[in-house]
């Protein structure tokens, strides 16, 4: 087998294979993830499943885990796949913000709570989106978000509950 200077085949994909646990009573992993490298999604699979597949293994005649996703493993997915995690996190994140803030009374801080908004668009919700001064030059402008709403809302909560006094800057003194 003919392989480039890192190692690995030439002329060959790497796969991630994932599999999913099926017996619920199994004490074993959720899921497996194996890599291998193929010409094809099928010849992938197939391999993992060779590699694997024995009497007591993770795919033997039990059937303790099932194939449930094949991906080809390129720089672009890698992309892809951090941009999916941010998502689920900050969608996670969100959520349990929301279930633990107080029925909105209006906003506390107004002043505070744009800048958080826009801290939170910025730098967790949509990072490419450019921080701390955004994209364009001189963009000044404040951006929000519903998540951002829910971790800037969160965070005010937080800090009062921890006895943080926060004050708005009076201007014009």
């Amino acid at each position: 087998m003919v392989t480039n200077e890192n190692g690995e085949p030439v002329g060959l994909t790497r796969y991630r294979v994932v599999a999913q646990r099926t017996a619920p009573g199994h004490e074993g992993a959720a899921t497996l993830t194996h890599f291998a490298f193929a010409r094809s999604v099928e010849e992938a699979v197939a391999k993992v499943r060779q590699a694997h597949e024995r009497p007591g293994g993770v795919y033997g005649g039990e059937g303790l885990y099932r194939v449930v996703e094949v991906a080809e493993e390129s720089p672009l997915n890698k992309e892809r796949e951090l941009e999916e995690a941010r998502r689920r996190l900050v969608t996670w994140v969100m959520e349990a913000a929301w279930a633990e803030t107080v029925e909105p009374s209006g906003v506390p801080h107004s002043e505070m709570y744009g800048i958080l908004c826009d801290f939170f668009t910025r730098a967790v919700v949509f990072p490419g989106f450019g921080f701390p001064f955004g994209t364009e030059k001189g963009d000044t402008s404040l951006h929000t978000s519903d998540p951002s709403r829910a971790l800037s809302r969160l965070l005010l909560e937080h800090l009062t509950h921890h006895g943080l006094d926060l004050r708005e800057k009076e201007y014009g003194r």
